[in-house]
């Protein structure tokens, strides 16, 4: 007690909560967080934050980032698990991707400025192509990415006109399953439509004005293929460069048009707080 009374009164109130939210069995540590399109991670943290009072004041982080267009799974920590980031970041990951045949962009998704191509690829052809992406395969880092060569991000590197000036890194990473859902035809006009509404859910800057003007060239009459696919696929894996590799493989434009993630080891989105 005599040590209690040396204690400040911020610091004593801090302690007492620090104290609570270890004992407080509301307090997750490992939160399965469902991310919104649209939303960055540090974004979705603050969404559930502002959502749950309890949490309002626990640092937390996140393992395994996902891209302001994608949606799904998002393992949050706080609490003890902060100290092993690193062990959630390895877990092996489930992604449900919308494949679009005929454009690409300089982002590999709807986020980037566009180009157009060949779009007539058949359903056969796509199979075939995903049937065999399987095993150990080497992919290059998209140009629009968060990791940092010489203490800055790569997408600073492009946006600033300078990726000629570093080496973009590859990297080996492990499908253990790569599976063909479905494809459809949709119109230019529909397609133009729902990329605009993503792109205007996004926040801060990310180029979006420049990038709507350049989706608003689309043609409009065109059908364009989407096909869905699933990949199973070890830590470290960009589908927008799987995206861009069965584009090389079938010679023709394509980009990630959706991106769900569905599974993070053992958690899943059956198991989301929203």
């Amino acid at each position: 007690m005599i040590l209690l009374q040396n204690i400040p009164m911020d610091n004593f109130l801090a302690l007492l909560k620090r104290i609570n939210s270890l004992y407080n069995p509301k307090i997750m540590s490992v939160i399965p967080l469902y991310k919104k399109i649209g939303e960055t991670p540090l974004e979705a943290i603050n969404r559930f934050k502002s959502e749950h009072e309890n949490y309002k004041d626990e640092p937390m982080t996140y393992a395994g980032r996902l891209d302001p267009m994608a949606e799904g799974l998002l393992l949050v920590l706080s609490g003890p698990e902060l100290k092993d980031k690193n062990k959630y970041q390895k877990l092996n990951k489930t992604y449900v991707a919308d494949i679009l045949f005929g454009i690409e962009s300089d982002t590999q998704d709807i986020l980037g400025l566009i180009n157009y191509g060949r779009s007539n690829v058949s359903k056969e052809q796509i199979q075939t192509t995903i049937n065999a992406m399987y095993g150990e395969i080497e992919i290059k880092l998209p140009y629009y990415a968060s990791y940092k060569i010489k203490g800055k991000p790569l997408f600073w590197w492009a946006r600033q006109d300078r990726i000629k000036e570093i080496e973009i890194p590859r990297r080996i990473i492990t499908i253990s399953s790569s599976s063909f859902i479905s494809i459809k035809k949709r119109d230019g006009k529909e397609i133009k439509n729902e990329v605009i509404k993503k792109i205007k859910l996004v926040h801060g800057d990310f180029r979006q004005n420049e990038i709507i003007s350049s989706w608003n060239t689309i043609n409009i009459k065109e059908n364009y293929s989407i096909a869905r696919i699933k990949f199973e696929c070890s830590s470290g894996t960009y589908i927008r460069s799987l995206v861009s590799i069965i584009g090389e493989k079938l010679k023709t434009p394509t980009l990630l048009f959706h991106l769900k993630r569905t599974v993070v080891g053992d958690y899943s989105t059956l198991d989301c707080l929203k």
